[in-house]
């Protein structure tokens, strides 16, 4: 193994913790400058935790924790099984945010911008943390333990109940503004955990798939799928891998370091696959 191939595991452990730290800190500018200020409520135990806090007066970020604990408690075991250190990391990060940025005044006026602004900040924190290993609410857990798709729904029904009551206690006003931040979030939850809002798929033919496969999940945290030599009628493994645009560079040259001869392909969106000249020439041997 040469020290580059050392340095892969360190770096790629960096990252998942910066992407980790970033997602929650982003998360929390979202809900103390944006959204509490206006009493603009979301799913889950952060809503939750941010109705008590409206009503009792007490720091949001001692409820997140409060609520939360009891729950990563319980269920240790499988939640560092899970998500690692870095789950609990999260949590604890995002509560001393949220308590940290309790006494900053708000960002805007404007309760249809602190909407707009807070649900796509809290969404696109959300989906970083996930995406790097960790979570913030119970909810992710939950939905990261069961797939099937009525969990998830069943899930949305409670939030939509949950932003119900926001405007019977609160204000039917506050509740429309919940509602907005919401889907914003969801939006934007999707958008940070898979990158969809500019992706090209690599088309990867190698002889060192597997190698390569391995490489790009450790480093990138990226599905990468291998298919066999026969499913393409050809004698060479072929990886598909998914990736952020601003990764695409980092992606090749991890490629580049396991097989210099391999053969790499660019697809972006529905569009079939393009080469490089270099790869068309090589094809053309």
């Amino acid at each position: 193994m040469t020290s580059r191939d050392a340095a892969l595991p360190a770096a790629s452990a960096v990252r998942k913790w910066a992407g980790v730290a970033a997602g929650a800190v982003l998360a929390s500018v979202g809900l103390e400058m944006f959204l509490i200020p206006h009493r603009i409520v979301v799913g889950g135990l952060t809503g939750i935790s941010a109705l008590f806090s409206h009503f009792t007066g007490m720091r949001l970020g001692l409820f997140l924790f409060m609520f939360n604990l009891p729950f990563v408690l319980l269920g240790y075991r499988k939640v560092v099984k899970r998500y690692g250190a870095r789950g609990i990391f999260s949590i604890l990060l995002f509560s001393a945010g949220v308590f940290a940025l309790h006494p900053a005044p708000m960002l805007t006026m404007n309760p249809l911008l602190a909407s707009l602004m807070g649900g796509s900040c809290l969404g696109l924190g959300i989906g970083w943390v996930l995406r790097f290993g960790g979570f913030l609410d119970l909810s992710d857990y939950v939905v990261g333990r069961i797939s099937q798709s009525w969990a998830r729904y069943g899930l949305y029904g409670l939030n939509g109940a949950l932003i119900l009551v926001t405007g019977w206690l609160i204000g039917w006003e506050q509740s429309f503004y919940s509602l907005v931040a919401y889907v914003l979030a969801l939006w934007w939850m999707g958008a940070g955990l898979n990158g969809s809002l500019m992706t090209r798929t690599l088309w990867i033919e190698s002889v060192r798939a597997e190698e390569i496969v391995e490489v790009l999940q450790k480093s990138l945290n990226r599905k990468a799928t291998p298919l066999p030599p026969e499913s393409r009628g050809g004698e060479v493994p072929v990886v598909l891998c998914t990736v952020n645009r601003l990764e695409e560079a980092r992606a090749r040259a991890l490629v580049r370091m396991i097989d210099g001869e391999a053969v790499i392909g660019v697809a972006s969106g529905r569009e079939p696959p393009v080469c490089d000249a270099r790869t068309r020439r090589r094809q053309k041997k």
